[in-house]
């Protein structure tokens, strides 16, 4: 059975229509996990329609479509595209409600007022007190906004001057108590954590505390296969030779699977981890985004 890709609507569907495009350029499963590295087990799945048994979720499935497209001739991004759409990862977003030009004009004035007193005090505030300043800005310019486009009953928010007061005054005691203490921001930035939260013989996952995720592959020991997905999107795939080193940067997320953890050392943000070991698998950072 055959299938347009404008017709399909299941993933029952889009396996065959995946095969069906195979079948027409005469390439066999084989050949593909030999082009791209991918087991026949996975590919053969993806004809079947079930995604679920691949190992690493969308990340990897839109990694593994994405070669399996270029392999047989189509269009990677529209295979992708209809992955998603049968996913259910496309949703039409609600249309926000539109502020009145008041609602404008008086959220213009509150954040006119505030960010002149910040630029006008800025020495004489610390970090704390700017924080708490854009707080009370952002809990006022939410009352103001919702409070006009839901119901004309809701209290008027306070007004400007009140906003000022409470931030001199916040000033005025900062300026007051002056502490040695070092910059908060600065310091946490400084801070660091990797944490290994899961080990298996499928996955191996970290938890890193910090702004982007750094992983470098180095002191490589002998040949060794690797794909790498950072951010959701396909990066490298190919082998490491012996004294080869590799840097990947993301700001959320590195997939690595790596054939010979044996071989390979591994430092996430400066972290020096060693050479895992084990049988190939799914090396997971991900960057932990409450802690910022």
């Amino acid at each position: 059975m055959s299938f347009d890709i404008e017709d399909i609507k299941n993933f029952a569907q889009f396996g065959q229509y995946l095969k069906n495009s195979r079948e027409q350029q005469h390439i066999s499963i084989e050949q593909i996990h030999k082009e791209t590295k991918i087991r026949t087990k996975y590919l053969a799945a993806m004809e079947n329609g079930d995604f679920s048994s691949i190992p690493g979720g969308d990340v990897y499935v839109k990694g593994f479509l994405k070669n399996y497209a270029k392999c047989v001739g189509l269009e990677p991004s529209s295979i992708i595209e209809l992955y998603k759409k049968l996913r259910g990862d496309t949703k039409e977003e609600e249309s926000p409600v539109k502020p009145t030009e008041e609602t404008i004009s008086q959220l213009d004035v509150i954040l006119n007022n505030v960010s002149s007193f910040v630029r006008q005090n800025y020495r004489k505030i610390g970090v704390t007190i700017i924080a708490t300043s854009f707080v009370i800005v952002l809990g006022i310019s939410l009352k103001v906004f919702v409070g006009k486009n839901i119901s004309e009953n809701q209290a008027p928010p306070p007004k400007v001057p009140t906003i000022q007061t409470q931030i001199q005054n916040e000033a005025e005691k900062k300026v007051e108590e002056p502490k040695n203490e070092p910059d908060l921001i600065t310091q946490k930035n400084k801070e660091v954590m990797v944490e290994l939260v899961e080990d298996t013989s499928q996955n191996t996952i970290y938890a890193i505390d910090a702004e982007y995720i750094e992983v470098t592959m180095s002191n490589v020991t002998d040949r060794c296969w690797i794909q790498v997905l950072k951010d959701g999107e396909w990066e490298f795939e190919g082998i490491l030779n012996s004294g080869d080193s590799k840097t990947w940067k993301a700001n959320d997320s590195i997939n690595i699977r790596i054939g010979n953890p044996a071989v390979i050392n591994l430092v996430v943000n400066g972290e020096d981890l060693g050479k895992p070991g084990g049988i190939a698998r799914d090396f997971i950072f991900k960057r932990r985004a409450s802690s910022f």
